[in-house]
């Protein structure tokens, strides 16, 4: 019983492969139930692309920003770069 209620409720969150738009309340109840599981699971995996890269672009600039010489002294292209792209960026978006 409770095996056939469970297959059922994959089957319904098999129907949504992609993000619905909004919520159709015209819908019957376990398919308005298995839409907004289908909404919620596709903006936490939104969440989680977008934290991964958050990330990956923040290891990258404490990588530049951490690089030293034999010396010990700071790298200084790494730092020249991230701030060349500061200035793409400023750039880009008034122009």
């Amino acid at each position: 019983m409770m095996a056939e209620a469970l297959k059922a409720e994959q089957n319904l969150d098999d129907l949504f492969t992609e993000k619905p738009e909004k919520l159709n309340y015209c819908l019957a109840p376990e398919r308005l139930e298995a839409q907004a599981r289908a909404i919620k699971r596709f903006e936490q995996q939104d969440r989680d692309e977008d934290q991964q890269q958050r990330k990956t672009e923040k290891d990258r600039r404490h990588k530049l920003m951490t690089a030293k010489t034999r010396k010990g002294q700071p790298v200084m292209q790494g730092r020249m770069e991230l701030l060349y792209e500061k200035v793409q960026k400023v750039v880009g978006h008034q122009g």
